[in-house]
């Protein structure tokens, strides 16, 4: 017997993760563990145990093979994917890949010194974490996700935590603005689905770097 199951955060009951199983007990205590294959998967869990929040692992179907197993697995990824959930598995692929008018539309991550080009929201090549989940990642725990390299530390403080300025930007202002705007509209969808009994509040780093805002240029 296999299990098909979905990891849950705990503060606003979003699926995060599918797996499967066939030993959920043991599978839940590796993830708990963090054994360092997911990254993303694994730093997310790490907030988990900051904030003292308990990761929720929920079944979503058994099935009597493997075969059975992964096929159901990529269904549910698909699914919860296809309706707007941000999920931390590694990517995959449906047997038919069609491009949908939503991933030909989203823009582009600009490539950064050896990175590649990738969507804001989805997992770069690797294992890279997505845009999105670093910005909020520091949002939320005033410090970055575990492995980022200082140069991208320094990128992500400049482009989405210190307000755009026209004088002092110069060339960069364009970009900027946008990367500021972006994480506005990231800081505000996380507000919207947080619940009342559970408010994101967001923690002010210590000892970082000095990165004061700045008012808006003419």
């Amino acid at each position: 017997m296999f299990t098909v199951y979905a990891l849950v955060d705990p503060r606003n009951g979003l699926v995060r993760y599918i797996g499967i199983t066939d030993d959920v007990y043991r599978r839940f205590r590796e993830h708990i563990a963090c054994d360092g294959r997911n990254r993303s998967k694994d730093a997310w869990i790490d907030g988990l145990k900051h904030a003292q929040m308990m990761l929720i692992m929920q079944t979503l179907e058994a099935v009597e093979t493997v075969e059975q197993a992964r096929e159901q697995e990529k269904y549910w990824v698909q699914h919860y994917r296809s309706i707007g959930a941000n999920l931390l598995n590694h990517t995959i692929l449906p047997k038919r890949t069609v491009k949908t008018t939503l991933q030909t539309e989203m823009p582009l991550f600009e490539k950064i010194g050896a990175a590649q080009r990738r969507r804001f929201e989805d997992v770069g090549p690797d294992g890279i974490e997505p845009v999105k989940e670093v910005v909020l990642f520091r949002h939320l725990h005033g410090r970055y996700w575990p492995g980022l390299s200082r140069d991208m530390e320094d990128y992500y403080e400049f482009f989405y935590f210190t307000r755009p300025n026209k004088r002092r930007d110069g060339k960069k202002h364009a970009r900027h603005l946008k990367c500021w705007e972006r994480r506005m509209k990231w800081l505000a969808e996380l507000e919207s689905i947080s619940q009342d009994e559970h408010p994101l509040v967001p923690v002010t780093p210590s000892g970082g770097r000095d990165y004061p805002d700045l008012e808006e240029g003419e």
